[in-house]
């Protein structure tokens, strides 16, 4: 080759205002930039700026390491990405100042289709598009370490809409889970490759699951993710400024599963996961928001950025770092149902005893609760003080109960029920309760101690129907 070739037309092209620069030297020659428009005419040259391609499949004559930009349309296809490179959609701009659908979007129209966006490669980036799905899609994008391509490494994912993937995962049998985003490795001699340097950032995914099928219903997932290895949080994956909406709960064969925000799972092949950051989303109608059973990792969710989110965040086996003090308020268990050794928040108190194994010790932040709680088990809940400013359960939902219903027993005096540190603010009710009224004969209470907690209310209450004994109150 003469010394005078210059021979990255990907950074000549950069340089020169992403100029179209072609490589005859190989066959067929490749481009540094690709177009796509679906309304170009039909062309015989295609893929440059005058004579766009008109569906993004053909990716031949992009050069590695260079750049695909997609005009405003509707591309029904699914868009397989084998190598390095930038999936330029439209917008290009973050989702909040945009519109899902419209006229100013790339459309992935994945309908009909089992993905909409194949990642098989390293050094890529998805930025801008709108990627649609219906029941009959399983993944929005999947991010794929397969035997024939090895690890998958450095790929962004960003400033996408991401939606309506419905389809129960056909290759599971554990799961009725439909992604928006998915990332896995395949098996390797018994271990799973793995995913390093993912970046999910600024995307708006939402509709998820929901869909009957059988016995089944689909369970919707923002974000799940296997075989993720970095060496500290955020190394193996980034997950940040995502919104997360309407993902659905499902069910396995008439087995509850819910749907859930961000999901980053050990992979099981005895290689311990690690290496997430889960930061600065934002998570609405949805049962789950986090859930992480994954070593070297942080999650760092503002409370205030959850809306309509039972399980804030679950933390299996306790491999993660949680930051509390970002997460307040919430109700957290140490023995969360089906997870020993675990940790979760739950967005309410009550959420947190029913979702617990009796003797669990739920911890409740500072902050008003406005709920009726049943204690139908053996826990203790503690609060961080009885005053106006500290732990407050308040109702005036009215009824027969009160705000705080004991509805079972501890086991002795020395493993009570116990109510420590809370403020129980009544309007029309009473504050504690004491037995089951909506059963026939009742139900009896004992070994039952409140501690530093107080009754607290506005107005005359009334005293509570008991239909139960009670002892150790």
């Amino acid at each position: 080759m003469p010394g005078g070739y210059y021979t990255d037309i990907v950074a000549m092209s950069n340089a020169n205002n992403e100029a179209v620069i072609e490589d005859q030297r190989v066959g067929p020659a490749v481009l540094s930039v690709v177009y796509v428009d679906d309304s170009a005419p039909v062309c015989s040259d295609c893929g440059g700026r005058l004579q766009p391609y008109q569906s993004i499949g053909p990716r031949s004559r992009v050069v590695a390491g260079g750049k695909i930009k997609v005009a405003a349309g509707t591309y029904a296809e699914t868009v397989s990405i084998d190598k390095g490179l930038t999936l330029q959609c439209a917008a290009g701009v973050p989702v909040g100042s945009r519109t899902a659908g419209s006229g100013a979007e790339t459309i992935i129209d994945a309908s009909g289709l089992a993905k909409g966006i194949i990642i098989t490669a390293n050094n890529v980036k998805v930025d801008g598009c709108d990627v649609a799905g219906n029941s009959a899609t399983y993944a929005g994008v999947q991010i794929y370490a397969t035997l024939g391509t090895g690890n998958r490494s450095s790929v962004d994912v960003v400033n996408n809409f991401i939606h309506g993937m419905a389809l129960p995962n056909p290759s599971s049998s554990a799961y009725v889970t439909s992604y928006g985003v998915f990332g896995l490795g395949d098996l390797n001699g018994g271990t799973r490759l793995t995913l390093t340097d993912v970046a999910i950032q600024g995307n708006a995914i939402y509709n998820l699951g929901g869909v009957v099928s059988g016995p089944d219903t689909s369970a919707g997932a923002g974000v799940w993710l296997y075989g993720v290895q970095g060496a500290s949080p955020g190394l193996g994956v980034d997950v940040s400024g995502n919104t997360f909406d309407d993902i659905y709960s499902g069910l396995d064969g008439g087995v509850p599963e819910p749907g859930v925000g961000v999901a980053v799972i050990d992979d099981g092949d005895g290689v311990p996961d690690q290496g997430a950051s889960i930061a600065g989303n934002s998570y609405s109608d949805t049962f789950s928001g986090v859930v992480t059973f994954i070593g070297n990792s942080s999650v760092a969710e503002a409370g205030a950025s959850f809306s309509n989110v039972t399980l804030l965040a679950l933390n299996v086996g306790n491999l993660a770092t949680v930051n509390e003090a970002t997460l307040a308020k919430y109700a957290k268990s140490d023995m969360p149902t089906g997870f020993p050794s675990s940790t979760a928040y739950f967005a309410k108190i009550n959420d947190a005893i029913a979702n617990s194994d009796a003797g669990a010790a739920i911890s409740v932040t500072a902050g008003t609760f406005n709920e009726n709680v049943v204690v139908n088990k053996r826990v203790t809940v503690t609060g961080v003080g009885s005053g106006a400013g500290d732990t407050v359960i308040s109702s005036s939902a009215g009824g027969s109960g009160g705000v705080v219903q004991l509805a079972a027993s501890g086991v002795s005096a020395s493993q009570p029920i116990l109510l420590k540190d809370l403020r129980i603010q009544p309007t029309g009710m009473a504050g504690i309760s004491v037995g089951q009224f909506t059963a026939a004969t009742g139900t009896n209470v004992s070994y039952v101690e409140r501690t530093t907690s107080t009754w607290w209310a506005p107005t005359p209450t009334p005293a509570p129907s008991r239909n139960a004994v009670s002892t150790s109150i």
